[in-house]
């Protein structure tokens, strides 16, 4: 079993304080505004892009996917996919038989996991890359917070260099052909931050005021956005060399957007704000951009 390795850092680390701090992102002043209640729905979201920062930076905004979520229904398996932060090289799936966070513990889908890795040979089963890994832990207690332990997870983790486009398309493909071949309901997520902005970040391309370095993180993060509505690939990879970006989950999103399209997707962007406006911070040493979109068949 995987353990939590951020609880008490990125989210609260006990049950109680976890849930009054999901709770608290709902009805946050960036938040959708109510805490939601679960429905059967008409299962129609495939996929979801959400932010992985500490919940009190990105979680009102992954709040309005969450919602959207609960008023869509549980899903079978949520394939996560993510960022490796601490590895370059590789794409990897954890085969652990279970995921565990203060809100209790989620079963992986063996199953679909080893489809997926049958039809992309170049993924490597490697439980130790995902220990000390965030971006797809961040995501459960939310999940959890909505639909207990009723659903699965595939959690797959990518290292930058193997983020090209050639490889996420190839991923995406080989996540749509396993689905297919298990007639599993599954939502794919891609856990990303868009641009990280700041001295802290090694990323200062233009200078000015606040308001100025806000307007232009934001008109950077709309055109890449813009790109991942249209299900763009090749015009989202070129926005991100456009500007060298710095959204860390590129490759996972381009996952997400490869096999939505191949299943037949529409997009809707539910919410977008930094992390100066969630916070109220006045700095610009360190300023990311967040978005939740939601992709509906």
């Amino acid at each position: 079993m995987r353990p939590p390795v951020v609880a008490g850092q990125f989210y609260a680390g006990f049950e109680s304080s976890l849930q009054e701090q999901i709770e608290w992102c709902y009805t946050h002043e960036y938040g959708p505004g109510n805490v939601p209640e679960v429905k059967v729905g008409p299962r129609i979201i495939i996929g979801l892009v959400s932010p992985h920062a500490g919940y009190p930076y990105s979680g009102p905004v992954a709040a309005h996917g969450f919602r959207a979520l609960a008023e869509d229904g549980m899903p079978q398996t949520v394939v996560l996919v993510g960022p490796a932060h601490r590895q370059t090289q590789g794409v990897f799936v954890d085969t652990n038989k279970r995921w565990s966070t203060p809100l209790g513990q989620v079963e992986v889908d063996l199953e679909l996991t080893k489809e997926i890795t049958s039809k992309a040979k170049f993924i490597i089963e490697d439980s130790v890359a995902h220990f000390d890994e965030h971006s797809l832990e961040v995501q459960l207690p939310f999940l959890q917070h909505l639909f207990g332990s009723g659903f699965r997870i595939t959690p797959i983790i990518m290292g930058v260099n193997e983020m090209s486009q050639e490889i996420s398309v190839k991923l995406g493909n080989a996540i749509v052909k396993a689905i297919k071949k298990l007639n599993r309901d599954v939502l794919v997520l891609a856990s990303s931050d868009f641009i990280h902005y700041g001295i802290v970040y090694g990323y200062v391309p233009v200078t000015g005021s606040v308001s100025e370095i806000l307007r232009w993180i934001k008109r950077v993060d709309q055109e890449t956005i813009s790109k991942i509505e249209k299900l763009n690939v090749s015009g989202f990879f070129e926005v991100l060399k456009k500007y060298n970006s710095t959204t860390c989950g590129f490759g996972p999103i381009a996952v997400v957007m490869t096999a939505v399209k191949a299943l037949g997707a529409k997009t809707r962007t539910l919410k977008y704000a930094t992390s100066s406006e969630t916070t109220g911070g006045g700095g610009t040493s360190q300023i990311v951009g967040y978005a939740s979109i939601v992709f509906e068949k």
